[in-house]
């Protein structure tokens, strides 16, 4: 069961990862198809020694500066405990009809104190998402 749940989590963070460096953000439309040039502001987030306030942003099929608002408003909210996937996540209050979850980078594990890394998407079938990680 512990290995399942280890296994779960590394791919859900996989999932994040390949999300966040997936695409260019097109400068002419403002939409992005996975734009990883996409920065966020927000809280300092430190690990293993080393602190950021900067967070790569995702933005798949919404614009970079829609994203980059949304995950400035969410890296700050302290996310309410909830299992999603056999995972404890902590869910976080996004977009109206979006469900974002939120959870503890690197590992995975816990619900944070802040949403420094999660994704939000629409709660009815959609292409868009956000999803977002410090850079460290």
């Amino acid at each position: 069961m512990l290995r399942r749940t280890a296994t779960r989590r590394a791919c859900l963070i996989g999932l994040i990862v390949l999300a966040l460096g997936a695409g260019v953000a097109s400068a002419s439309s403002g939409r992005a198809a996975g734009s990883a040039g996409c920065v966020a502001t927000s809280l300092k987030y430190t690990s293993a020694g080393r602190s950021t306030t900067k967070y790569s942003v995702a933005a798949f099929g919404v614009s970079c500066s829609y994203a980059k608002a949304w995950v400035q408003r969410l890296v700050p909210k302290r996310p309410v405990r909830k299992v999603v996937a056999g995972q404890v996540v902590g869910g976080v209050t996004g977009p109206a009809g979006w469900t974002c979850n939120a959870w503890n980078p690197p590992t995975g594990t816990g619900v944070p104190k802040h949403a420094y890394a999660g994704a939000c998407a629409p709660t009815t079938p959609a292409r868009k998402k956000i999803a977002w990680q410090p850079m460290l």
